[in-house]
């Protein structure tokens, strides 16, 4: 599925996650995979616990770390591809 601006983002049902130290693990219950979330990942899993847009996550992430609209948007798009294909999340139109 392709993720855009427009996208709504969620965590996904079909998942177990769990704040360590400010760092959330995350295991997939299809594969039983764990998967851990540095800071940033974190800050963005913790935004997405609540149906969220791609833009809204983004300018978010503008206002708190010092990254540029474009270099944030493209992190942001391949990491919820990411998490996506591993099935973490739920995308909506």
């Amino acid at each position: 599925m392709l993720i855009n601006d427009s996208s709504i983002i969620v965590q996904s049902q079909e998942q177990i996650s769990c704040n360590l130290d400010n760092e959330f693990v995350v295991l997939n219950s299809h594969n039983g995979i764990y998967y851990g979330l540095d800071q940033t990942g974190s800050t963005i899993w913790d935004l997405i616990k609540h149906p969220t847009k791609v833009k809204d996550i983004t300018n978010l992430l503008v206002k708190e770390y010092d990254v540029t609209l474009e270099q944030c948007k493209n992190d942001l798009l391949s990491f919820l591809q990411e998490l996506c294909e591993n099935k973490l999340i739920e995308v909506k139109e």
